[in-house]
């Protein structure tokens, strides 16, 4: 054996470089203290980590000297520990150091929740269900879940006007449904004297849509405010407006309700809404929505006006909820089903062929760990199909060892020398082997065009 041989053969070099990589990108290490932290910053709320990353942001050193670029690459860089929090698997601990991996897990393994929605029609602004329409809703979706914390949300279209909205881990499902079900248009409108006792109140081309940005403020005697700031377009329209209406009112609208609450929590009548007196003009762009808010409907109305407003009505017409436990019991059974599997396969490797089965064994981890290494780097989300699929194609991989020893065997049998016996072996498996994996391809094909 000469190291020189080694390098003049390209398939060692290949094994070694793909090993190196796929342990390299597979398993991370990091101090203990580093995960811990991660884990509490993916336990917050979706508003508590918004504050947490900003105080940590803004603590940073040299951040009064940060562009603009800077300090939105300090932000992402905080909200992604908190995603590596949410999305780690702890393989072990060594000496203050904690070994991990990051799949993407899906909804089966992670637990969360599931959402089949769809889009009304909402004549005459939309009579009809567009592609159009349908990338309006689906922008507003996405923008929506991903306030509510750091879980990897998924938005996929289904069919015409379908959704299907997957939030994996997410901790409040009731919550969701709520901020994604409702339109949250926002209007300001005028007032208009109809009689003695009673006003109509009239658009006047302002809404939410115009916002730049919108965020909940304490009040001083205990209830919420929505502070607001218009985009330059909306910020004249609203300048106007207030210059043309001193000394009168305007009311504030959200979803065809007065944002007014009533001692109950809920919105006004209509007919006993008064509105905000204007008493001098707005130029600025900035102003605040009152109306005795609590805490969590301030955050939630803020929210909502910063996403956006949904083009037309969304219908929830399937909700699936996966609990973590259930998750996690999927986890381990998947795992010790996979153990068992891989054991068994490699066990009959070893007890029919020996060495050379025991050689096809070491390829089998190798195989193993550069799939995880791919499903890691592409990401692919894990499901249980998907464990089980991983699983079948150990068994198929190992298929392929067994074609070129029993071709071997049958050249040994022949008189062959063993350098020959495993030439002709493997050359004349290898078209036994293309059409395996043709017919499994073509199996697959068919599963990812007719499967859920």
């Amino acid at each position: 054996f000469e190291i020189g041989s080694l390098f003049r053969d390209w398939k060692p070099v290949t094994v070694i470089a793909v090993l190196i990589w796929s342990l390299t990108n597979l398993i991370q290490v990091v101090p203990n203290s580093t995960v811990q932290d991660w884990k509490h910053l993916a336990d917050l709320s979706g508003d508590e980590l918004r504050n947490e990353v900003m105080t940590r942001v803004h603590k940073l050193k040299g951040y009064d000297q940060m562009n603009e670029y800077q300090k939105e690459d300090a932000v992402k860089t905080e909200t992604d520990n908190a995603a590596m929090g949410n999305n780690i698997q702890i393989l072990g601990h060594v000496k203050g150091y904690t070994v991990f991996t990051n799949l993407k897990l899906g909804l089966d393994l992670k637990g969360g929740s599931q959402l089949l929605l769809k889009a009304v029609p909402a004549p005459p602004a939309v009579p009809e269900i567009t592609p159009e329409v349908m990338k309006g809703v689906e922008t507003v979706i996405n923008n929506r879940i991903n306030s509510l914390g750091v879980s990897e949300t998924l938005v996929q279209r289904a069919g015409k006007d379908r959704l299907i909205v997957e939030m994996p881990g997410i901790k409040d499902p009731q919550q969701a449904k709520d901020r994604i079900g409702t339109t949250a248009l926002l209007e300001f409108k005028e007032m208009v004297q109809l009689s003695e006792d009673s006003v109509a109140w009239k658009d006047v081309d302002i809404t939410g849509a115009d916002f730049k940005h919108a965020q909940s403020q304490p009040m001083a005697a205990g209830n919420y405010q929505v502070d607001f700031e218009f985009k330059p377009e909306g910020a004249k329209k609203f300048g106007a407006l207030t210059t043309r209406l001193v000394g009168k009112f305007i009311g504030i609208f959200l979803d065809g309700q007065p944002v007014d609450r009533g001692p109950d929590g809920r919105p006004v009548p209509i007919e006993r809404y008064q509105g905000v007196r204007v008493n001098e003009p707005i130029n600025g762009g900035r102003g605040q929505i009152t109306g005795s808010f609590t805490r969590d409907q301030a955050m939630d109305l803020a929210l909502k006006l910063n996403a956006g407003a949904l083009p037309v009505p969304i219908q929830i017409l399937e909700e699936r909820t996966v609990g973590a436990t259930l998750g996690q019991d999927s986890i381990h059974k998947s795992l010790i089903a996979g153990g068992v599997g891989i054991l068994a396969v490699m066990i009959f490797m070893i007890a029919i062929y020996g060495w050379p089965g025991l050689i096809a064994d070491l390829a089998l981890i190798l195989y193993a760990i550069a799939t995880l290494a791919v499903f890691k780097a592409i990401p692919v989300t894990l499901t249980l199909a998907g464990i089980a699929g991983f699983i079948l194609s150990i068994g198929m991989a190992v298929d392929a060892n067994i074609l070129i020893f029993e071709r071997t065997k049958e050249e040994l049998s022949y008189g062959r020398n063993l350098y020959v016996a495993i030439e002709n072996g493997f050359t004349r498996a290898m078209s036994s082997i293309f059409d395996s994996n043709v017919n499994s391809l073509i199996a697959c094909g068919v599963l990812m065009m007719f499967g859920t």
